[in-house]
């Protein structure tokens, strides 16, 4: 949840994790929905719920069971106790088909074999020492013990530093002004602190450049950086009387002088992608999007082509009319609706003729803005001496690098998971692969060409180095 914690009210990735642990936790705050004093008193708050329910039949399921297939059977065979049945023509449980290579798209329910093996050992491992003795102590204390219990979980090797005093831990359930304390954290926006802004559209790696722009210009005092998907309130108002459209608070998207943020941004950083790879990515996963034209045609976003996609209208947030068209199933339907709802204040429904006029407004925007800015490339997240060559310059605007005052990536890990900010060398590589090659172009019929090239804004793709 640190790594993730979306539907969250707060920048999780520019916190330390005992700062996170210790903070409200707020799901759609401008909606109210669900506060909590701290993200375990949430923990407490959904397993008890689970394990209150008594009216119904019930199964538990612990998250490593999904990777036991002997005990995760044992556990499911109990539905067909309670009048399930099992696909035709099967007679035990099994997992469904991962996928042999490519990606895993949780989304779509796709999952591969090497995620799933990378998930496995990823659970399998032990989580205490990944916290402090005194962090360690505050989740102890802050946990339902009986709910733990009932679960069949312990807090490993904890035990020594638990009957420590509480005295140095702050009791949110009790204090009044926790806004006090979290400014006093410096969590809460600085006017006096140069302030960063990363805009992108999806699909163009700018979860990496986040982490990329974290690990070199380092939250301080006088620092910081923004690259979350949607930013917190106190940093960024809902409410944008001036820039109503502009969808301020949101990464991606318009640049516009007439946001307000509460620092204003010292700098910008935007991140753009060739509008043939682009194209492609969002056409295999249009999130935010409101395909409502899909239903007029029978189809959905599994069966629309290429073409289709690129001649239609992309209705960000829209309708709600999505959901009756998209074959993912009826929890995926009410958990994007759910989603939507709750977002709708910050992301802004606005409808463009295609997809690819979209990509004209959002680099237009980017290029117009009479503001400190660097431009990156897709392409250059790849290759580390442009990368500073463009990167270097935003000392220039105020900010300051990490110690050694040399652009570097952040450490590599062994699962790669962007939403949590965790990137694999295996990935990284496969990715920069895949950027040299440069085979959008041939992925892409000849008649798809003419028509993306008469609907690009050639002045705008020129502006960013591209043709």
């Amino acid at each position: 949840m640190k790594g993730h914690p979306f539907e969250y009210d707060r920048d999780a990735a520019a916190m330390d994790l005992s700062e996170y642990l210790r903070l409200p936790f707020t799901q759609f705050a401008q909606e109210g929905i669900g506060s909590y004093a701290n993200p375990v008193a949430m923990w407490n708050a959904k397993v008890r719920s689970y394990l209150d329910v008594s009216s119904h039949t019930k199964i538990l399921i612990r998250h490593e069971d999904l990777f036991d297939l002997d005990t995760l059977s044992s556990k499911l065979m109990k539905l067909t106790e309670h009048g399930f049945a099992l696909r035709p023509g099967t007679t035990s449980i099994s997992y469904p088909p991962l996928l042999a290579s490519g990606t895993n798209l949780i989304e779509k329910y796709q999952f591969t074999v090497a995620d799933f093996d990378g998930a496995k050992a990823f659970s399998q491992q032990s989580w205490a020492s990944r916290f402090s003795q005194r962090d360690l102590h505050f989740i102890s204390a802050q946990l339902d013990g009986s709910t733990l219990a009932a679960c069949n979980y312990t807090l490993e090797a904890a035990a020594p530093s638990l009957q420590q005093s509480r005295d140095d831990e702050v009791d949110f359930g009790a204090m009044a002004d926790i806004a006090g304390y979290i400014k006093e954290q410096g969590t809460k926006a600085n006017v006096n602190i140069k302030s960063m802004l990363l805009k992108a559209e999806r699909h163009t790696g700018s979860h990496f450049l986040a982490s990329i722009l974290r690990h070199n210009f380092p939250k301080g005092a006088t620092q910081q950086v923004h690259g979350e998907p949607i930013m917190h309130s106190s940093d960024c108002p809902v409410e944008q009387p001036q820039a109503a459209n502009s969808s301020c608070c949101w990464k991606h998207g318009l640049a516009d002088t007439n946001c307000r943020y509460a620092a204003p941004p010292a700098g910008y950083v935007f991140l753009v992608r060739h509008p043939y790879s682009w194209l492609l990515a969002m056409k295999a996963n249009p999130y935010e999007y409101d395909g409502y034209w899909l239903q007029s045609k029978n189809m959905s976003l599994g069966t629309m082509t290429f073409s289709e996609f690129i001649r239609q209208p992309y209705l960000t947030q829209g309708r709600g009319t999505l959901d009756a068209n998209d074959d993912r199933g009826d929890v995926a339907r009410a958990g994007m609706s759910a989603g939507r709802a709750a977002r709708g204040n910050h992301i802004a429904t606005v409808e463009y003729a295609n997809p690819i006029q979209m990509w004209n407004a959002k680099v237009a925007s980017y290029v117009d803005i009479n503001a400190s800015k660097v431009i990156v490339r897709h392409e250059e997240l790849f290759d580390l001496d442009r990368l500073r060559q463009k990167l270097v310059p935003l000392v220039n605007y105020g900010f300051t690098l990490a110690t050694g005052g040399a652009i570097s990536y952040p450490e590599f890990t062994d699962v790669n998971t962007p939403l949590e900010y965790r990137f694999s060398r295996a990935a990284f590589e496969r990715s920069r692969a895949l950027t040299m090659e440069d085979n959008a172009s041939a992925a892409i019929s000849e008649d798809d060409r003419l028509f993306i090239r008469s609907q690009i804004d050639h002045a705008t793709l020129q502006a960013v180095g591209y043709s």
